[in-house]
């Protein structure tokens, strides 16, 4: 499709639309975005733009047509008032590949979520989860089923405690200093 104006570097941005098709007996539909007034989508059902009010109304997310739109109607809304959606993806279609190399950093993962519960004490004060300093103090009780796979080396300061019902499986090498 031809444009006019400077190249692309992002794409296109884009007002919401969506797509559906009639069965012939189905006369509401579900929206992505909430509608508040009628007169903010344009409907169009095979091709005919329909009526605000007449053809169809809006109850929050719902689409509601005042007939069944026929059997393989292809039904296109565009709503004018919903965000708008730069470049969005799909669900679930980031990797980690596509990541930028660094990109996260402690400082921008949750504080809930566990980085391997190390905390490192010494000339740089207490650090959680960080490399660099004299001491790594850890806990005494290991309380998670934990394996040690054969091709990995692992070590921890003792003596330690296996909880109850907590399964440590060495199959690689594991030192307790």
């Amino acid at each position: 499709m031809s444009y006019i104006g400077n190249p692309l570097t992002q794409g296109f941005d884009y007002i919401d639309k969506q797509t559906f098709t009639g069965d012939g007996v189905t006369t509401s539909f579900t929206m992505r975005d909430p509608v508040g007034k009628e007169e903010i989508i344009e409907v169009f059902v095979a091709g005919v733009r329909q009526e605000p009010v007449v053809a169809y109304t809006t109850n929050g997310y719902n689409l509601n047509f005042t007939g069944a739109p026929g059997l393989g109607d292809t039904i296109y809304v565009v709503n004018n008032n919903s965000p708008i959606r730069l470049n969005e993806p799909p669900l679930d279609s980031i990797a980690t590949a596509n990541l930028k190399d660094g990109a996260v950093t402690q400082a921008k993962i949750d504080a809930s979520v566990s980085l391997g519960g190390s905390v490192f004490k010494g000339n740089n004060g207490t650090v959680g989860n960080s490399l660099g300093d004299i001491f790594r103090v850890n806990t005494t009780t290991l309380s998670t089923n934990t394996s040690i796979n054969t091709t990995e080396n692992a070590s921890a300061a003792g003596p330690i405690t296996i909880a109850a019902s907590t399964v440590l499986t060495v199959n690689g090498h594991l030192s307790i200093i």
